[in-house]
C-alpha cells in the first residue's frame, strides 16, 4: 500500500502504542475476549484515561481501537464479533485549541537564528530558521528538501514516495510550490548545500528552546515559524486562499489558526477612516492607503459618475 493511502511508520508506531496500552489495561482486569468489552467496561476506561490525558487523546484511542477490532472480525467472524459499545460510543466534545496569543515576528527568529552561535552546527541551525520563515516549510519538510525542489521562481514540497512503512511524513500527500523571490531562492539552496545528510530531529528542538531563551522569547517548536510565514504572507496582503496552498493546509480555517500577533502589534493603532481623513492623521495612526479623489468644491467627495 502507498504511503498517501495507509499508515505512515509514525502513524503505525502511535496507533501501536495506543492499542498496546489498551490491552494491558484490559489484561490487568481479566478482560480477555471482546464479549467482556461491555458498556460500564469501556466506561470505566474511558474514565481511567480522561484522569491522565485529553479528550482528544482519548478519542483518537477509540479510533484506532474501532479500526482494529473491525479488522479483527472481518479476518475471524466466528471468534471476534464487533464491540457494540465501542462502535456506537459517542465522541467526547473536546475543547477547543487555545488561540495563538503571539508568535515571534520575523526580527525575533532572527534573534533566535543568531543564538544558535557561529559554530558549524549552530549556523546549520541557524539557516533552518531563516528558511523555515521564508517558506513556511515543516520541520521534515526542510530536512527532505533536495536540490531539485528549488528552482529560480519556487520552493517545491514533493508527495510521500514509497511503501506507508518508508514514508517519512503523515502530511502534504499533494505537491505543492511556493513561490519566492531570489533572496529565498538563495537561501533554500544555501541549506541544500550546507544540510548534507543531517536531519532536524527532536533534539534540535531542545537546542532550539535552548536558543530561544538566551535571547528571552519563547517558542514551542519548529512549527512556530510556519506561523510566522502565515502571519507575515497575510499582513503582506496575499489572499488567505493562496497561504492556504503555500502551507499545504486542506481546510482553510486551519490556515486562519496559525495567524497571529506579534508583540510589537501592542504600539499599532487602528487606521483612519475615509470620514476621518479631511481631518489630517493623529500621530501614531496608520497613513490611509489612497486619498480620495476630491471634486471641484474641494469637500472631499468623490465626483459623481
Amino acid at each position: 500500500m502507498s504511503a498517501p493511502h495507509g499508515w505512515t511508520r509514525r502513524t503505525q508506531r502511535s496507533a501501536s502504542q495506543r492499542a498496546t496500552a489498551f490491552a494491558e489495561w484490559c489484561s490487568a482486569r481479566g478482560l480477555t475476549l471482546p464479549a467482556q468489552l461491555t458498556s460500564r467496561a469501556l466506561g470505566l476506561w474511558r474514565e481511567s484515561r480522561l484522569a491522565e490525558v485529553s479528550a482528544a487523546t482519548v478519542n483518537r484511542d477509540e479510533d484506532v481501537l474501532r479500526k482494529c477490532f473491525r479488522w479483527a472480525a472481518e479476518q475471524s467472524p466466528a471468534l471476534c464479533a464487533p464491540v457494540e459499545g465501542l462502535v456506537r460510543r459517542r465522541r467526547l466534545r473536546e475543547s477547543k485549541r487555545d488561540a495563538l496569543e503571539l508568535v515571534p515576528s520575523p526580527a525575533e527568529c532572527e534573534r533566535i537564528a543568531q543564538a544558535f552561535g557561529d559554530d558549524e552546527a549552530g549556523a546549520w541551525l541557524g539557516l533552518a530558521v531563516r528558511l523555515a520563515v521564508a517558506t513556511g516549510l515543516r520541520r521534515e519538510e526542510l530536512t527532505r528538501l533536495r536540490a531539485e525542489d528549488v528552482s529560480e521562481t519556487w520552493v517545491r514540497v514533493y508527495p510521500e514516495e514509497g511503501a506507508h512503512a518508508d514514508a517519512w511524513s503523515g502530511k502534504s500527500h499533494k505537491e505543492r510550490r511556493i513561490p519566492a523571490p531570489p533572496e529565498t531562492i538563495a537561501l533554500a539552496r544555501e541549506w541544500v548545500r550546507v544540510r548534507g545528510s543531517r536531519v532536524l530531529s527532536d533534539s534540535t528542538t531542545k537546542r532550539l528552546h535552548g536558543a530561544a531563551s538566551k535571547v528571552e522569547l519563547t517558542v514551542k517548536g519548529w512549527h512556530d515559524f510556519r506561523r510566522t510565514f502565515a502571519t507575515e504572507c497575510v499582513r503582506a496582503g496575499a489572499p488567505l486562499h493562496h497561504v492556504q496552498r503555500w502551507l499545504g493546509h486542506e481546510l482553510l480555517s486551519t490556515t486562519q489558526r496559525y495567524l497571529g500577533r506579534y508583540r510589537s502589534d501592542s504600539e499599532l493603532r487602528a487606521p483612519v477612516v475615509y470620514s476621518l481623513y479631511k481631518t489630517g492623521v493623529p500621530e501614531g495612526h496608520f497613513e490611509p492607503s489612497s486619498v480620495p479623489p476630491a471634486n471641484d468644491n474641494g469637500r472631499g467627495k468623490r465626483p459623481v459618475k
